[in-house]
């Protein structure tokens, strides 16, 4: 109230490694990401066309070379993707 400007910063990229939140926060995602990335970005994007957010047309970006399939993961691989995927998803929350 003293009517001085501020600052405030929100830095969305803060999540980083290690991946740590509250305890009561680490399986608020539980199971959410089972299905993998790939299912998961074609499920984005189709509930963005449905709102209108993007247009019908719109696919998306091929998958980046170093990032492997879901389908081609092993069944640990896609448990610490997954898990990964997760803890982030409660970080950005709870940021």
């Amino acid at each position: 109230n003293d009517g001085k400007p501020f600052f405030a910063y929100l830095g969305y990229q803060a999540p980083h490694g290690p991946l740590a939140v509250p305890s009561e926060w680490r399986e608020k995602y539980k199971g959410r990401y089972d299905q993998g990335y790939d299912a998961i970005r074609a499920e984005r994007l189709a509930r963005q066309k449905k709102l209108g957010i993007v247009g019908q047309g719109v696919v998306t970006f091929p998958r980046l070379p170093n990032l492997p399939a879901w389908e081609e993961l092993t069944d640990d691989q896609r448990s610490q993707a997954a898990r990964k995927m997760e803890l982030y998803a409660a970080m950005i929350e709870y940021m």
